[in-house]
């Protein structure tokens, strides 16, 4: 896996909503792994697809394509894909970068 930080490509004047986030992204992690602990792939699919289009929204387009195929493993209830796929996505996750706001 990559380990450089990721950082939005939205310009400084979005530093809070790109902040507010990587705030939520981490909340939506857990969800995520709570979801995988419990098998539920309704509720793994639905974060997926927060994070898809959350993700661009605020210029971390390298989540798109994991969490697009996130949803459609979790969708398929395919364990092993899935199980695979968030552990991208949270690889991804935790190498956000929050904007300094001076």
């Amino acid at each position: 896996w990559e380990t450089a930080p990721l950082v939005s490509t939205l310009p400084d004047d979005f530093a809070d909503i790109v902040n507010r986030f990587a705030d939520h992204l981490e909340l939506r992690i857990t969800e995520l792994q709570t979801a995988w602990d419990e098998g539920d792939f309704d509720k793994i699919a639905e974060v997926a697809h927060w994070l898809k289009g959350a993700g661009g929204t605020v210029g971390f387009h390298e989540f798109t394509e994991p969490a697009s195929r996130l949803e459609e493993f979790a969708r398929e209830a395919d364990k092993a894909a899935v199980e695979h796929a968030i552990k991208e996505v949270s690889g991804l996750a935790a190498r956000v970068q929050p904007c300094q706001v001076s």
